[in-house]
């Protein structure tokens, strides 16, 4: 997923409004267009796991945090609290969150940074102006960090740390003289022997990750204070000479205009498979921008340890940090910090406190493509889908707040982040619209869908349209632009099954993605090939008549209606808990349960879809099937990016697949 709006890791309410009234750039929609050929096999692109900001949680107070994976389960972080007090804190991590246990005090300084390796844990930091200190400590049985005696190490600024195994690498710079420097140290005991100090490379604020093949990754930004351009260099460490090898300074890109990357406050995280993360405090990615907005840029290492010269990092995958409902623009330096496929950032929020974001290291485009090992002989009802509310409405037209904004990326942007179902509403004049507010026509949304279909991904992907007829004719034109649209990818159920009952691998037999258009109208059943009809859960009650047997797909699908999270969560968990997998008036099948994660506010509904989406993890992370043994199929959000639903959906996959075996 690319950058398309400024967003920021704990931003104002207040400023969050003057952004939904000011607007955002969008990705340019595709022209509609029709195709006539059928689509080639899909061939799934070389992986790009991305790091994507959900929304960030508070998690205790300080500033200037450090966070660092001691082991997959294990983060250790440290913090500065007032009165330059250092403290330490192991935490638990589960499902892209934390538990923490208390934090301990352990020394009196500033801008700590800490490495874990095992129970092993280095720290470094600043005192009394520009010395440095480290401790070297270990992780006990009751989960705390107990440090040995300091030690005096150099005299600089900004110091950082990596840790494999007993081999440290420090990074710091001499303020006064624009010089990097690194040293490389084993550890002995509560010791480490040092050799050093390097001078590397000219610059501000570096950062230094290491892994367990021996390559480290060091990021920095340049000495010119008016551009601020960020580089990197690769390198491997020497170990007869105790030095580092490294390769020449190369600056650090992002797809589109402009391609460098511009920051400062640096911090680097690199796993055993080579990918790298990148955080840093800088504008959208431009010179003389305001460095009060956290980025990542992610990327992937490339070298041959016999050439280390030639070493390098192919970077994609920038991102702007969400905007959290109690913020300021007041943000500290982040931390970044990986392992496997999760990572972590941290940052010094609002008014002395301390929040953290966790994400997958994953590629979002084509995460059910990378999957079908195990996800392949599943059938849509025993699957767990990223979805969007409303999900066209990320422009409005005839509005000067957008006030029925309720998605910050166009479909091509949610597609790429991995949403699989979109909730899109379609009136007479066949634009999207939500209420009185009109969105995109649907052949701009047709034509972005047959872009990312193009592209060869093996994805399904599912259009639950709400159509307001009108005429005959008007409902002929639609069944027109889609099937030109997407008729390559449209899927002719000749199974004799429920469209729920088929496997991925039967839907996707051809070899490529398939598109199923739902339909949500109560005339009678759809008679296109390739669109099915959907019907409510509720249908055929006395609000709601109708026949459910026309239904090809059924839905349980019943939003809270209240402004208020604890009704709305409250609810819709049991909702969850009693649904049987029935229609509510008839004993005909219920294929599938969608959870409605949104809140219903008279307007401005970025700032209640922050709450929501805050609390999603948390709640998706305990949520097992339910008594009739079912699962949660459609996770629908607003602003759904900001939430990590598409993380929670992949998460729940495999939990509800009993780790990757079908149940």
């Amino acid at each position: 997923m690319r950058i398309q709006c400024l967003r920021t890791f704990g931003i104002s309410a207040f400023a969050v409004l003057a952004l939904i009234a000011a607007g955002c750039s969008q990705q340019a929609g595709v022209p509609f267009a029709g195709v006539t050929a059928s689509p080639p096999a899909s061939t799934n692109p070389q992986p790009k796991p991305e790091f994507v900001f959900p929304i960030a949680v508070e998690y205790g107070a300080g500033t200037n945090p450090s966070v660092a994976f001691a082991s997959p389960t294990t983060v250790v972080e440290e913090r500065q609290e007032i009165g330059s007090r250092l403290y330490v804190t192991v935490g638990a991590f589960a499902n892209d969150s934390v538990t923490w246990h208390p934090s301990i005090f352990y020394q009196v300084g500033v801008k700590p940074a800490v490495a874990a390796s095992g129970k092993t844990v280095v720290s470094v930091h600043q005192y009394a102006g520009n010395k440095l200190r480290y401790e070297v400590g270990h992780i006990d049985d009751d989960n705390y960090v107990r440090y040995g005696p300091p030690g005096d190490y150099d005299r600089g600024w900004n110091p950082k740390v990596a840790l494999v195994g007993k081999t440290v690498v420090e990074v710091h710079e001499d303020r006064e003289n624009q010089r990097l420097f690194y040293w490389v140290g084993e550890i002995s005991g509560d010791k480490i022997n040092w050799h050093g100090p390097v001078h590397y490379d000219n610059g501000f604020s570096p950062a230094v990750a290491f892994n367990s093949h021996g390559w480290l990754v060091e990021v920095h930004r340049d000495s010119d204070k008016e551009l601020a351009v960020l580089h990197y260099r690769v390198g491997r460490i020497d170990s007869t000479k105790n030095v580092i090898d490294w390769s020449p300074s190369r600056i650090v890109s992002c797809s589109g205009p402009p391609d460098h990357a511009y920051g400062s406050s640096t911090s680097v995280a690199l796993t055993d498979d080579g990918d790298v993360v990148t955080a840093f405090k800088g504008g959208p990615l431009r010179a003389g921008a305001v460095f009060s907005i956290i980025h990542t840029i992610t990327g992937k290492l490339r070298g041959n340890p016999a050439e280390v010269s030639n070493a390098d990092v192919d970077w994609f995958g920038a991102e702007h940090a969400p905007p959290n409902y109690y913020g300021t623009f007041d943000i500290t330096p982040p931390s970044v910090a990986a392992y496997g496929t999760h990572a972590v950032v941290s940052a010094g929020g609002y008014i002395n406190s301390v929040l953290l974001a966790a994400s997958l290291l994953s590629d979002r485009a084509n995460w059910m493509g990378d999957r079908l090992g195990y996800l392949g002989s599943r059938s849509l009802h025993q699957i767990v889908f990223p979805g969007t509310h409303d999900a066209g409405m990320y422009t409005s037209n005839n509005n000067p707040f957008n006030f029925g904004i309720t998605q910050e990326q166009d479909i091509y942007g949610q597609l790429s982040g991995g949403v699989r179902w979109f909730d899109l509403r379609v009136n007479s004049d066949l634009r999207i619209f939500h209420g009185p507010i009109v969105g995109p026509s649907l052949s701009d949304v047709l034509g972005q869908i047959k872009k990312y279909m193009s592209e060869r991904h093996r994805e399904v992907v599912v259009l639950d349209f709400g159509v307001t007829p009108g005429d005959k004719g008007i409902l002929a034109k639609f069944f027109d632009m889609g099937t030109a649209a997407l008729g390559p990818w449209l899927y002719d159920n000749k199974t004799g099954k429920r469209l729920a009952d088929i496997s991925l691998n039967e839907l996707m037999a051809g070899g490529h993605g398939i598109v199923i258009p739902l339909m949500n109208w109560n005339e009678k059943s759809t008679e296109h090939v390739g669109f099915y009809t959907k019907r409510n859960w509720d249908i055929g009650s006395k609000d709601n008549p109708g026949d459910p047997k026309l239904g090809q797909v059924t839905v349980f699908d019943q939003y809270s209606n209240t402004g208020t999270y604890e009704t709305m969560a409250k609810g819709q968990l049991k909702k969850f808990e009693d649904f049987n997998g029935k229609m509510e008036v008839v004993d005909f099948p219920c294929d599938l349960f969608l959870l409605a994660w949104t809140l219903t506010p008279i307007t401005f509904i970025a700032s209640h879809a922050i709450i929501a989406d805050a609390h999603l993890g948390p709640v998706m992370s305990h949520v097992n099937r339910n008594k009739f043994g079912l699962i949660p199929n459609i996770i629908n959000t607003d602003f759904y990016e900001w939430s990590g639903s598409t993380d929670q959906a992949i998460a729940a996959n495999e939990r509800f697949s009993n780790n990757g075996r079908n149940f």
